[in-house]
């Protein structure tokens, strides 16, 4: 059974609560959206992917699971480097942008 999220919930987890003190200067953007029973997080990366960026984003994963146990919540991160646009695809809200 899919237990849909309230977008608000959903945005306000995230950013609220999720991000803080987990964005590091590589982090160029991050998006949430809600697929059926899935909640998925994707943050845009500057550069090489860090290990310690790899155990930030889990945390924020993590952070979210707590938030909606009826969901999996799934993380990516995705490398764009500067100067190449962020862009958002359809379905996908976004909780971050870096000042550029």
């Amino acid at each position: 059974m899919t237990t849909a999220i309230e977008r608000s919930l959903l945005l306000l987890a995230a950013n609220n609560r999720a991000l803080w003190g987990e964005v590091s200067s590589a982090v160029r953007a991050v998006f949430v959206k809600e697929d059926g029973n899935e909640v998925h997080i994707q943050f845009i990366m500057d550069g090489p992917i860090s290990d310690a960026d790899f155990a930030s984003i889990s945390r924020v994963g993590s952070e979210l699971a707590a938030d909606f146990p009826m969901h999996e919540v799934r993380e990516s991160s995705v490398r764009q480097d500067t100067p190449m646009a962020v862009s958002r695809a359809d379905g996908w809200h976004l909780i971050f942008m870096k000042r550029e």
